[in-house]
Parts: structure tokens; sequence; C-alpha cells
């Protein structure tokens, strides 16, 4: 494993943080544990040896856990206030592998990973895409901070709100498979409230963002749609709250 720790990996953030007084800092730090073993050996590699070779994918796990807990240190360090890390666990329609593999496998790793941060003063940003729902508990019971994104036509995005409200916060993500490259200036504006409807609470808990990269054929008018409704929009309800 490469050695993160060295300061030069860290002077690009050392001077943001000298530029922005005052601003809450998040440090990037993505693909963390099961996107970092299947991008050097394969996804075919990885999941056959989940089932063949399970005591190389610990060993795995925990290499690339030490790694981001080197990197998470130095964040501390220069001034971040919060981890931002990745691993998309899901398809559209159920995770890429089992719930009892990622808890026998990957969330241990995860629970160190996540009170380390702790231990530093960071918050932790989850990452995740597909439908994850049936792990969203497991997010929230070893301490994970904030969520995306909730993405849309994979998981139900009003009933996880429901649901875990007040448990905690979402970047809430808006649809960019089908809402924002196909959707007209109104659906836009009615996604983004109905999105913020939903995740919003008087005690808050509710951030905005795409769910994940905007394509390139989204419509400029669809994305100022989006961030001005988001802007007023959410300032309507933060006022009534």
């Amino acid at each position: 494993m490469p050695d993160p720790s060295a300061d030069l990996h860290f002077e690009n953030a050392r001077k943001a943080v000298a530029a922005t007084p005052g601003r809450y800092r998040v440090g990037w730090d993505f693909f963390c544990v099961f996107e970092a073993m299947w991008f050097r050996f394969g996804m075919d590699n990885i999941l056959a040896d989940m089932m063949l070779h399970p005591a190389r994918i610990e060993r795995l796990c925990w290499a690339f856990t030490d790694y981001h807990k080197k990197v998470a240190t130095k964040f501390a360090k220069v001034g971040a206030h919060a981890i931002f890390t990745s691993d998309d666990l899901g398809t559209q329609a159920t995770t890429i592998f089992s719930p009892a593999l990622f808890r026998s496998m990957v969330k241990p790793c995860y629970a160190d990973l996540v009170r380390h941060c702790h231990n530093l003063g960071l918050s932790f940003w989850f990452h995740c895409c597909g439908a994850v729902t049936d792990l969203l508990d497991d997010f929230i019971e070893i301490g994970m901070d904030v969520i995306h994104p909730i993405q849309p036509y994979a998981m139900n995005q009003r009933a996880v709100a429901e649901k875990n409200a007040g448990r905690v916060s979402f970047l809430a993500g808006i649809d960019v498979q089908y809402l924002l490259p196909r959707g007209t200036v109104e659906d836009v504006a009615r996604g983004t409230k109905e999105l913020i409807d939903a995740f919003d609470r008087p005690f808050g808990g509710c951030l905005l963002a795409a769910s994940n990269g905007i394509m390139p054929e989204t419509p400029l008018e669809n994305i100022r749609a989006w961030l001005t409704t988001a802007e007023s929009y959410g300032a309507v309800k933060r006022r009534s709250c």
C-alpha cells in the first residue's frame, strides 16, 4: 500500500484552509474499500473471492481502511471538518453483494474508520449509489453522519426520509438520470420542491446535491431551474421552521 501521509499530498488542502477562514471544509477521499478493491483487481475477481477466498478480501479491506485512516488524520491536521468518501454498493435494483457479506467483511472496517474520524473531530460523509435501502440501518448504526445520494428510482426517497429523520443527515440528490436531462423546467422545479419537502425538517438534516455527475445532454435551463428553485424554495422552507 502507498503511504498517503506525506505533507506534500495535502499542500493544496492547506492552502484552501488558509484562503477560507470561517468556512466548513470537507476533505475529499473517494473510493474507500469495496471500490478500491475492484478498481484494482476487477469486479468479477473480487466478487468471486468474497465467496472463495474470504480471508484475502478481509485482508484487503483492512489494508484500505488503514490507508484512509492516515488520509483522515492528515486532513484533520490541516483543518478539515469532515471526510467525504465513497463505496458504490448497489445496482439499480439491489445491493451488488448480500447484506450478510457486507456485515461480515466490510462493515467492521467502516465502523473502525468512522470511529477514527470522530476521534479526530471529523464528521463522516458517505456517498453510496444504488439500491442500498437494506444497508441504511448499518450505516447509521456505525455513526455515519451524512449519506448521499439516496438515489432516485433505485430508492424510495420519501420513505427513507420518513423512517430516518433525526437519525442521520442526508445530502439528498436530485435525479440526474431522468428528471434533469429529460424533464421540462416545470418538472425540475416541481421535483426539487418534492425533494426538499421529503428531507427537510424543522431541526435540519437536509443538504442538497445532484445524485451524481450531471450528464452532458442536460439542458442548461434545467440546471438553472434546479439551482434557483433549491435556493428560493429552500429559503422559504427554512423561514417556515
